[in-house]
């Protein structure tokens, strides 16, 4: 996870799975297809994601940002920060729609 030949975007900063799921999704979306994926949010406030974050912003569609204060994912824990991302396949300008800090206060709220 540290091969600057597989990942390039993410040279000189701390790796992880989902960092390395998200560059090699770049490469495998095509052009006018969409990346969906779940992550926690490291790769927005990483001091060493500058190459990352350039290429993430470009593509980025959709985040919609999650505290899992309900436990909705028992593998998180329950104050992580996640987000769910849309990704598109093309690199264009920055525009993308955020809905951030969203959160639900018990499970009737959900229904």
């Amino acid at each position: 996870m540290n091969s600057y030949q597989n990942y390039p975007l993410l040279k000189g900063q701390q790796t992880n799975l989902y960092k390395c799921i998200l560059e090699n999704g770049f490469h495998w979306v095509s052009e006018n297809g969409f990346l969906g994926l779940l992550h926690p949010e490291g790769v927005y406030d990483d001091p060493n994601g500058q190459l990352l974050r350039k290429e993430l912003y470009k593509r980025l569609k959709y985040h919609f940002q999650f505290v899992n204060t309900l436990k909705l994912f028992s593998e998180i824990l329950h104050w992580v920060t996640y987000g769910l991302n849309v990704y598109s396949g093309k690199n264009s300008e920055v525009q993308f729609i955020s809905i951030n800090s969203s959160f639900a206060s018990n499970s009737k709220q959900l229904i």
